[in-house]
């Protein structure tokens, strides 16, 4: 017998479907619910039929690139370093990503972190709260796999630089 979970949604879920996020396999009974679910939103409906196939979701992945102003760096030698990362942690997963790595570092920049977030707006969301709190400046950088660099190579786009 399968099951079907009810939890509430994360930020990234669009304002039509926050209701609820349902994980699981669907059974007969259940067939009306994700038919719903799929025809919300598309943004939600490919998460949803992800996780009712039980398939990961592939999430983009950005490079964070941390730098403390002079508050900031106190800020960490008052607290430290783990405290940082678990911030970093909450922060990723409040928009509904993971935090892959988070990695202190010398010279330009503090902190170089890596996280998988659902897409830009999210990414977008978790830059303009670092930047907003005043004590960091942060750089965003979509990072893309080789074989997403495979397909981008195959793609022919048109352009004329200018001047020519």
């Amino acid at each position: 017998m399968g099951r079907v979970t009810v939890l509430r949604s994360s930020r990234s879920i669009t304002s039509r479907a926050r209701a609820v996020f349902v994980i699981g396999r669907a059974e007969e009974r259940d067939a009306e619910l994700l038919r719903f679910f799929l025809s919300v939103d598309r943004h939600v409906s490919d998460r949803v039929r992800a996780l009712f196939l039980n398939k990961e979701m592939h999430m983009p992945k950005y490079l964070l690139q941390v730098t403390y102003t002079g508050e900031g760096a106190r800020g960490v030698q008052k607290d430290g370093g783990v405290k940082r990362r678990n911030s970093a942690q909450a922060l990723v997963e409040s928009v509904g990503g993971k935090l892959d790595g988070f990695y202190f570092a010398f010279g330009e920049c503090d902190v170089f972190a890596i996280a998988d977030m659902p897409d830009n707006v999210s990414a977008a969301a978790a830059g303009l709260t670092l930047a907003g709190s005043g004590v960091v400046t942060c750089r965003t950088t979509v990072l893309i796999t080789p074989e997403e660099m495979d397909q981008a190579v195959k793609k022919s786009p048109k352009y004329s630089a200018p001047g020519q």
